[in-house]
């Protein structure tokens, strides 16, 4: 082995460590997504831009001010309840990604958590049309649109089913490994109970 060789390997990252600038981007992240949950959290509907109250909150109520009161309010709007979903499976995914795990095929995990906030969302507008915080838009624009075309085709039954697919589609896709890790526990523990 040569001495440019035997150099770069002792220069290189070893063991699947993160180098402090690969790690900086998660960082932010992970920032991002605390101000985002804090959003979240701290929504008041009357704080502007809101189209739901008149005259708006002089002074912004939610927890992270004006930028956070539009981050929340739109979230809620488009998405509803299902907004959770993302906030949860996008949390986890840094988290685990900071603590030195590799997430594997990050877009078909999003693609999957983007289904079952959809879902969410629709189950929101099915079961409970008159929760959340705009009038008649339960489940934000998302749920409202799959829920009114769904029903239109297969009814509120037929929509449940539907609804049902598309959120363990979308389970499976964003979370395989403890999907089925927990299934397999509950087959563990649940058939020597039932025997």
């Amino acid at each position: 082995m040569s001495v440019r060789a035997a150099r770069s390997r002792r220069v290189g990252n070893s063991g699947g460590s993160m180098s402090w600038l690969a790690r900086v981007p998660l960082i932010m992240v992970l920032v991002f997504g605390a101000f985002a949950t804090a959003s979240l959290i701290g929504f008041d509907p009357a704080d502007p831009p809101t189209t739901l109250s008149w005259p708006a909150n002089e002074t912004v109520q939610n927890w992270c001010g004006p930028a956070g009161a539009w981050i929340a309010y739109h979230a809620f709007r488009l998405l509803g309840f299902g907004v959770w979903v993302l906030a949860i499976g996008l949390g986890l995914g840094a988290l685990s990604a900071a603590m030195g795990s590799s997430v594997r095929h990050p877009i078909v995990r999003g693609v999957g958590l983007l289904m079952g906030a959809c879902a969410v969302a629709g189950f929101q507008h099915l079961l409970f049309p008159q929760s959340g915080a705009f009038p008649d838009m339960a489940g934000g624009r998302v749920g409202t649109f799959v829920v009114t075309e769904l029903s239109a085709r297969f009814g509120p039954v037929g929509t449940g089913l539907w609804l049902i697919g598309l959120l363990g589609v979308g389970a499976l896709a964003a979370m395989d490994d403890w999907l089925l890790w927990a299934l397999g526990w509950m087959w563990r523990t649940g058939v020597p109970a039932a025997v």
